[in-house]
């Protein structure tokens, strides 16, 4: 077991993750978007912060902001795929392995189309974006459960559960926060 700490990245949070760090913390979570949607400037000064401290970010929620509705049009869909390649690429040249994909907003049956049609759209994303690209990039996504307040999409951990095997890819597993 390691211990770390999910801690947004604020500036004035930079003496708790120090403190984490001295406290035996082996590790810190972020929100992945929020570092995603950074200019490059910011985010290679969170980037020599993170390595200063030597507590690394290993590990990233929040994939995909509620704002970042990819799975409602195949022009999102593109710009979806689009998101993933480029913020893959920025996190490369960090210590993270680990993204949750809980992202309820995100996901959630909208308008245009019913359930079942939104949850063939998630497949076809996972397995012929997702995956291949955390395969390239060495990333593990872990599909979560949320609660039906959140999303209409993988709100019990046996649907989730299903949808993981169904995919069967190594690169795509399951998370359960408690």
């Amino acid at each position: 077991m390691k211990v770390g700490m999910c801690l947004p990245f604020h500036i004035g949070l930079d003496e708790m993750k120090k403190a984490l760090k001295d406290e035996g913390g082996e590790f810190w979570e972020g929100c992945y978007s929020e570092l995603a949607k950074l200019e490059q400037a910011e985010f290679d000064k969170i980037n020599d912060f993170i390595k200063s401290i030597d507590l690394p970010l290993t590990h990233c929620n929040g994939f995909i902001d509620k704002e970042d509705r990819f799975f409602d049009s195949p022009e999102m869909f593109k710009k979806g795929e689009e998101y993933v390649k480029r913020s893959f690429e920025r996190f490369s040249k960090t210590d993270l392995r680990h993204i949750t994909f809980g992202s309820g907003g995100a996901r959630a049956t909208c308008e245009n189309r019913n359930r079942e049609e939104t949850y063939k759209v998630l497949e076809e994303f996972c397995s012929e974006i997702l995956a291949p690209l955390a395969k390239d990039y060495g990333y593990t996504i872990g599909m979560e459960p949320l609660n039906s307040g959140e999303t209409d999409i993988f709100t019990t951990t046996t649907e989730t559960f299903d949808f993981v095997k169904k995919l069967d890819l190594p690169q795509i597993r399951m998370i359960v926060d408690f």
